[in-house]
């Protein structure tokens, strides 16, 4: 079980080791073993529990249990051997939110943007080019501690600029050491030409290093890809709408669900693992 303080501990005690991760980030830590997720055990007292179980309902005062990352027992007055006792008086104890559209990539960009007109979409455009592989890095932790603190422990984190293998490599190493559940959506270059196809050559690379079991990080991270999908109007120079098609079915044909990138003139949509759509 993690909390804010438990978390923000953890990146704080691997905050210099996070100083020389940018040397490690490539290709070698895809193709090494996933790092271990720590798992303990631990006896939440005294809780308010919403426990978002038709058969258990809202318990006004009661324990949770959760060993080694699974939930052993909700009820009052649980006794565990050897857990680490957590005090939730007069605290809401639920499962986490799920965020279902981050671009952690630019986590770090907010504080780019200023009042007077310069937004979100004109620091983007002035900054995504000159992003490196350590920035992902950094920006994806950063993103993923922010997460935390609101109270949400699942993130679909939507790379809209994957800019080469090692980018890619960078935001999966921030997910492996992050301990949230997350969905990776391997996205296409910001600003790349509109008549250039989208390369799936790495996301190749990707499902095999990281994802040939289904999912990475001991089950925490799925991934996904984020393919063109454009409407010829929003094009210049125009093209058809046969590279929406063609990414869908090469997406299919990797057993990979597809988040179409939108224009103008589409809806964001996110493709769950059961085929279920969220607008964003």
């Amino acid at each position: 079980m993690l909390d804010r303080r438990r978390f923000a501990s953890l990146f704080g005690t691997t905050a210099l080791a996070s100083l020389a991760a940018p040397a490690r980030i490539s290709r070698a830590f895809a193709q090494g073993a996933a790092p271990a997720v720590p798992r303990g055990n631990y006896l939440i007292k005294n809780g308010a529990v919403i426990t978002v179980d038709p058969a258990l309902g809202v318990l006004l005062r009661a324990d949770i249990h959760v060993n080694n990352g699974r939930i052993e027992a909700i009820r009052p007055d649980l006794a565990a051997t050897g857990a680490e006792i957590i005090d939730a008086s007069d605290m809401i104890v639920m499962p986490g939110f799920v965020d279902t559209h981050h671009h952690m990539w630019s986590s770090i960009g907010r504080s780019f943007t200023a009042d007077g007109g310069f937004g979100y979409f004109p620091a983007k455009a002035a900054t995504s080019k000159l992003y490196q592989p350590k920035d992902f890095y950094h920006s994806v932790r950063l993103g993923l501690l922010e997460c935390a603190n609101a109270g949400i422990t699942t993130v679909h984190n939507w790379s809209h600029n994957t800019r080469s293998p090692a980018h890619a490599d960078a935001e999966l190493q921030a997910h492996g050491e992050s301990m949230l559940r997350a969905r990776y959506s391997y996205g296409h270059v910001d600003q790349m030409p509109r008549n250039e196809p989208l390369s799936y050559v790495d996301i190749d690379r990707v499902r095999q290093s990281y994802f040939a079991k289904g999912s990475a990080f001991e089950g925490l991270t799925t991934r996904s890809a984020s393919i063109c999908a454009a409407s010829p109007k929003a094009m210049s120079p125009p093209i058809s709408k046969t590279c929406g098609r063609r990414g869908s079915a090469s997406s299919r044909s990797r057993s990979m669900p597809a988040n179409r990138r939108p224009t103008r003139s589409t809806r964001r949509i996110t493709t769950g693992a059961a085929g279920s759509a969220l607008t964003c």
